[in-house]
């Protein structure tokens, strides 16, 4: 049965065959580093609560939750015209990605999932980790539909 940690964490897989994406991760880890940038993170909620409305199709619920990615391109340390470009370069890549059908980019979700779609992009963020690094990137918001049966 389709979950939401499981379609992140198939969204982490598949963003390594991104050109450019050197790292992706569901759930977050504790740190980043340097070597394994630029780095997809992904987390359950944007700026939506997940809605769940019944669904008489599958006698059970329809999950409208929302997805954030935050793209961590390069740390801030020094060289900023190379670090805008690492991370800007990527945007329209990762939207391009994600925006095709599921069955192009996943045989996990295609069948479970009815649609998953960027449709908002923060670029140009300053993003910082918990250990208090700064990176350069960018944020994304996705939109998911999936149903679940209900259990006896």
């Amino acid at each position: 049965m389709t979950s939401v940690p499981a379609i992140l964490r198939e969204m982490a897989t598949v963003a390594l065959t991104i050109p450019g994406i050197k790292s992706a991760m569901y759930p977050a880890k504790p740190t980043i580093a340097d070597t394994n940038l630029p780095v997809l993170a992904f987390f359950w909620g944007g700026d939506e609560d997940t809605r769940i409305e019944p669904s008489g199709v599958t006698s059970g619920d329809m999950w409208l939750p929302t997805f954030k990615a935050q793209l961590y391109a390069s740390s801030l340390r020094g060289d900023v015209v190379q670090e805008i470009t690492a991370g800007d370069g990527l945007v329209t890549a990762i939207v391009d990605f994600y925006n095709r059908p599921i069955k192009e980019w996943s045989s996990a979700l295609h069948g479970d999932v009815h649609r998953i779609q960027c449709v908002r992009v923060r670029p140009s963020a300053i993003l910082e980790w918990p250990e208090g690094t700064r990176y350069y990137g960018a944020e994304f918001i996705f939109e998911c539909k999936f149903h679940r049966r209900r259990e006896a």
